[in-house]
């Protein structure tokens, strides 16, 4: 038996597993229940400057920093009002809602510095032209009843590169990171995987080399087992009754409501449709 399929869930990802272990409570909410968090204003921005630093390196005929800024304005616009923009007048729209929430605006302030902190970082490494940009890796972990899909952003020739935008440099890749490029690796079976982080200041680019793939493949797999043997458990005391099994899992895996993945307003709708957390 497929346990994983049992509860709908025909895939796994990077951002998933480091869900399961930052906030377990908050994963059973979105993969269990359904419940999707909104992404916020940050994550708008990272996805803002890769779309205009994809525009610098494969020389598209746009300007790096307007198509950014569109992307973003358009993302905002959408969690806004629930569409895209249906009109050209996109740069009114973004000042509107930037003159209503600090937040929007601060983001948006940011794209340009770390747009150009990016083109000059990749610049300087001679990183060069992508072979190709968003592809899907599909990456089967020995024991794990799904695959684990992803995305990668910058494929080079023999290994991929992903980008973070960040407010503060690492002095080093953080675990959930090279959790998602290492996975990248091991699913088009390359030597190493690529982090290029940004900020509106510095740059930093690290590679993760072979021994330090295994390491964190190997950590992954224990992650993505024991996400598996807690549905496992769960649907075994439920006899089969999936309903009960996911009232199991939710009464195992309470949210830690000081955890970054929750605000207000998922909180309140997870306690709400979730009876085990009423």
């Amino acid at each position: 038996m497929n346990i994983l399929e049992e509860y709908g869930i025909r895939h796994l990802s990077a951002s998933s597993i480091n869900k399961w272990m930052g906030d377990r409570g908050s994963w059973v909410a979105q993969y269990i229940y359904g419940i999707k968090g909104q992404m916020g204003p940050a994550v708008f921005r990272g996805s803002a400057v890769e779309n205009g630093l994809t525009a610098y390196v494969t020389e598209a005929n746009e300007d790096p920093l307007t198509f950014a800024r569109r992307s973003y304005a358009n993302d905002i616009f959408r969690q806004v009002h629930g569409e895209d923009f249906q009109c050209s007048s996109w740069q009114a729209e973004i000042e509107d809602i930037c003159e209503a929430d600090d937040v929007v605006a601060k983001h948006y302030g940011l794209i340009e510095a770390m747009l150009d902190q990016a083109k000059t970082a990749w610049d300087g490494e001679e990183l060069g032209k992508p072979v190709a940009t968003q592809i899907k890796t599909t990456l089967w972990i020995d024991g794990i009843s799904v695959p684990v899909i992803g995305y990668a952003d910058f494929v080079m020739d023999g290994y991929c590169l992903d980008l973070k935008t960040t407010e503060r440099l690492p002095s080093k890749p953080s675990h959930m990171h090279a959790i998602q490029a290492t996975g990248y690796a091991r699913a088009r079976d390359e030597q190493y995987a690529s982090l290029l982080y940004i900020t509106g200041k510095k740059s930093a680019h690290y590679q993760l080399g072979l021994d330090e793939i295994r390491e964190t493949h190997a950590d992954m797999r224990q992650r993505a087992l024991g996400l598996q043997s807690t549905l496992r458990a769960a649907y075994a005391d439920a006899r089969g009754d999936i309903a009960k099994a996911r009232e199991i899992i939710a009464e195992m895996c309470p949210p830690d409501v000081d955890s970054f993945y929750w605000n207000d307003r998922e909180l309140n709708e997870a306690r709400e449709r979730i009876t085990a957390w009423q």
